[in-house]
């Protein structure tokens, strides 16, 4: 995004702001109708017609991300066509499986039709396609990086009292707090053994009591 800077998150919160809802919409096949909203619960005001500029300027510079939507699309378009089941299998050796496919009339302006599966044998059927089978593999990657940090931590004798989101909270001694600090920061961002090499960062801190 042209950003020169230091530490984007402290120096431009705006443009952090605006680069955070890029990563979480855009990544993921966002339009720009839908980018428009998405950006105001981040605090950012765009018309649809800037909204789109952002659609067209993150798709140009990430090629390998729209390719990955394209070959999520295929494995879906396959099972659909195949009439089987889709299992996504993760670098952590589990697997995101979808069921029952249909493809149905669309409720989208075009009159397009809408591939849907289940996420489970007998749930419901919900629409799915290469933009959001790229986030349900980045999202389960994410919570098994956090799980093997969590059953790290249990393992050190710091184990979290409570996780919210991609949160640890653990509690400490007073006395002790900054080198517990340090250690839990060491653990929970070492590499586990199916992602050799995947950086992992963490901000923590200090309080007396739960904040958000």
């Amino acid at each position: 995004m042209g950003w020169t800077g230091g530490e984007l998150k402290t120096e431009r919160r705006d443009l952090y702001d605006l680069a955070k809802a890029r990563v979480l919409g855009l990544g993921y096949g966002c339009g720009a109708k839908k980018f428009v909203t998405l950006a105001q619960i981040y605090g950012i005001t765009l018309t649809e017609a800037q909204a789109l500029e952002a659609v067209q300027a993150y798709r140009a510079s990430n090629p390998l991300v729209t390719q990955f939507w394209q070959r999520c699309q295929e494995w879906l378009l396959w099972a659909a066509r195949a009439k089987e089941d889709l299992n996504v299998k993760l670098k952590s050796g589990r697997a995101l499986s979808y069921f029952d496919f249909h493809s149905l009339p669309s409720d989208r302006p075009g009159g397009r039709m809408d591939l849907r599966a289940r996420t489970t044998r007998n749930g419901n059927l919900t629409r799915i396609y290469g933009g959001l089978l790229t986030e349900n593999i980045v999202q389960a990657t994410a919570r098994d990086l956090f799980m093997d940090g969590y059953l790290r931590l249990i393992d050190a004798g710091l184990p979290p009292v409570l996780h919210v989101h991609d949160e640890y909270v653990c509690e400490v001694p007073e006395d002790s707090s900054k080198k517990d600090l340090q250690e839990i920061e060491r653990i929970v961002t070492l590499s586990s053994s199916w992602a050799d090499g995947l950086p992992v960062g963490v901000e923590g801190q200090l309080r007396n009591e739960y904040f958000k």
